[in-house]
């Protein structure tokens, strides 16, 4: 039996599933694609992220579960 279900393991999720967990529930988190994987658009972490990632897990993101490139200094539009 659990007390929350997670759907979804992204930083949201796994971050608000670890608390969870350390304050005694028993957590359930879901995710339907193996990890990590590469998401085109929404896989690069905004620095607000990537410090809180750091602050509840001690560490950086590991670069297995960052985009190539690494980074993105805009948009490129095309249209008519």
């Amino acid at each position: 039996m659990c007390d929350v279900i997670i759907v979804g393991a992204g930083p949201a999720g796994s971050t608000v599933a670890k608390v969870l967990s350390e304050k005694g529930l028993h957590v359930l988190l879901v995710e339907r694609h193996k990890l990590p994987r590469y998401k085109s658009c929404s896989g690069v972490l905004i620095q607000k992220t990537m410090d809180l990632m750091r602050h509840y897990y001690g560490q950086d993101v590991p670069l297995s579960a960052t985009c190539t490139p690494g980074g993105k200094s805009g948009h490129d539009l095309h249209g008519r």
